[in-house]
């Protein structure tokens, strides 16, 4: 969903980079006034930017901007309100314009109602991610990946030093509410750090349904010691299977030192 995807070995390549910095500045992601792609191509072309974060250092280059053909003052001005403007952007919107595989305007805003914030949203693991409704397996491999890969934490890191919006911290309750939000979990066998009991009052208070039997719109099946028919339920059905440690860690790490 979304994204531009040209894909070369170097994130830096010609060819992606135009296409990179086309799609960040576009009114789908983060809707920069003054920053199209005719521009985007000049600045190219003459070596003004090599990067995302390469935008936001143009007011250091107005002497060199003012040499451009078609770019006078007045021009110049709406595109340093604009880049100014932009840093302000929704988290979501920044997002989108990171141009992560998979993930578009919609799952952008999902991640973020999900997590709140850029740093919250790096340090999810592929279960937690995987683990959002309407998120799943292949997007949170992308998004892991991407905040995982060198490219991605040093373009995070630079865009935190030019003060972009990098979102809200969410409360735990809201946090703990969205991460099964939707999700149906069955929990079986004997578990060693908690009864099934406060297994399934975890789901629940994560937002998900603690159901008692397996089936096609079963998501998750926690499996613990001594798991017979739902387990195999479960593998027949291709339904994701999690350990006791993994629905915890899943769970942000809560309860892991119980």
């Amino acid at each position: 969903e979304g994204g531009v995807y040209i894909r070369c070995p170097n994130p830096a390549c010609p060819a992606q980079l135009r296409e990179t910095l086309i799609f960040f500045a576009s009114r789908p992601a983060m809707d920069i006034d003054g920053l199209g792609e005719k521009l985007i191509e000049q600045l190219l072309q003459n070596g003004l930017v090599d990067s995302i974060p390469s935008l936001y250092e143009l007011p250091q280059k107005r002497e060199q901007l003012l040499k451009l053909e078609r770019l006078g003052e007045k021009s110049i001005d709406k595109l340093f309100a604009g880049l100014e403007a932009s840093r302000s952007q929704p988290l979501w919107r920044l997002l989108t314009g990171l141009n992560i595989r998979h993930v578009g305007q919609s799952n952008a805003q999902v991640l973020e109602r999900a997590f709140g914030t850029m740093d919250v949203l790096a340090e999810q693991t592929e279960e937690t991610l995987a683990a959002v409704n309407e998120i799943g397996a292949v997007i949170a491999r992308s998004v892991h990946e991407f905040f995982h890969s060198d490219y991605g934490q040093q373009l995070v890191a630079r865009l935190r030093e030019l003060g972009l919006n990098f979102g809200t911290p969410r409360s735990p309750d809201e946090a703990r509410v969205q991460l099964l939000e939707g999700k149906t979990v069955v929990v079986t066998g004997t578990l060693v750090r908690m009864t099934r009991d406060e297994a399934k009052q975890l789901i629940r208070d994560h937002g998900g349904k603690a159901a008692g039997s397996v089936s096609k719109r079963t998501d998750y099946v926690v499996a613990g010691e001594a798991a017979g028919s739902k387990l195999k339920k479960a593998e027949e059905l291709g339904i994701r299977v999690l350990t006791e440690e993994q629905f915890l860690e899943m769970l942000h790490g809560e309860h892991a030192e119980a």
